[in-house]
């Protein structure tokens, strides 16, 4: 398992879209999908630590 502090590497993109999903005004509703095992947990983690 890799560490908390680990380089989050080619998610920029997505973590950016995310982001401004967070600060709007409205609600939205965000599906998460992809393989196991690629970071989709970690990125929510992100998104949602940096809100």
């Amino acid at each position: 398992m890799k560490s908390k502090t680990s380089q989050f590497i080619g998610r920029d993109l997505e973590l950016i879209t995310l982001k401004r999903f967070l600060q709007k005004k409205t609600a939205s509703l965000i599906a998460i999908r992809g393989r196991r095992r690629i970071g989709n947990s970690r990125l929510n983690e992100l998104a949602f630590n940096a809100y």
